[in-house]
């Protein structure tokens, strides 16, 4: 398993943390995310497992990519249908967001001594609320930290009155990102108890798609 750690473009000076059972995947997707050719090469670095800074690379963003162990125990998987969900941007600014269906994947691990409650998603026939111009709904647009790989059947930014339109929208996070931390497996077979996501964990799950800008 990699552990993949970015700077948070979701969070002012944080540290963001996915795991990833095949790295190399994020290479491309970092390609057609990213504008910055040595953030690009520092990331194409970090998964050879070399250091960015001993090659001549500055770029306080330069990611870390190591290989760790990680048990998974629990899982469990939800679906929501038809669902609206609000996310907030870091500005505190919110979005109204429209998914056909979200399957959310929660593993329960430990890795490094730590006990993780771990998250993914598949967002199908999602799109946004548009509140700036004409047609009731819009393509989202990622723009958090580039780990969510966006499919969509059109070739311009789809504007629709009809949420079915987005029919064939899919985002997926590649990896797992850490929903939280326990202090003991008493927590976590509490956690896993409760057979449910909060709107708020729900919320961090999806946060990578308004990230800085929503």
């Amino acid at each position: 398993m990699h552990k993949v750690q970015l700077n948070d473009r979701t969070k002012e000076n944080k540290i963001a943390i996915y795991y990833m059972e095949d790295a190399s995947k994020l290479y491309e997707l970092w390609k057609s995310n990213e504008e910055n050719e040595e953030r690009i090469e520092s990331m194409r670095y970090a998964l050879r497992g070399e250091k960015a800074a001993d090659l001549g690379l500055s770029y306080e963003e330069a990611p870390l990519v190591t290989e760790v162990e990680l048990k998974v125990g629990a899982k469990q998987d939800f679906s929501m249908e038809r669902s609206w969900l609000i996310l907030h941007n870091t500005k505190g600014y919110e979005g109204k967001y429209y998914v056909g269906n979200l399957l959310a994947k929660i593993r329960w691990a430990v890795c490094e001594g730590k006990f993780l409650k771990l998250g993914s998603f598949v967002a199908t026939g999602i799109c946004k609320e548009n509140t700036y111009a004409e047609g009731g709904f819009e393509q989202v647009t990622c723009c958090g930290n580039p780990v969510l790989s966006h499919y969509s059947s059109s070739i311009v930014p789809l504007v629709s009155d009809f949420e079915d339109d987005f029919s064939r929208e899919k985002i997926t996070m590649l990896g797992y990102k850490v929903l939280a931390e326990f202090a003991s497996m008493e927590e976590v077979n509490a956690d896993i108890a409760k057979k449910r996501l909060t709107d708020a964990e729900v919320e961090v799950l999806l946060h990578d798609i308004p990230g800085e800008l929503g």
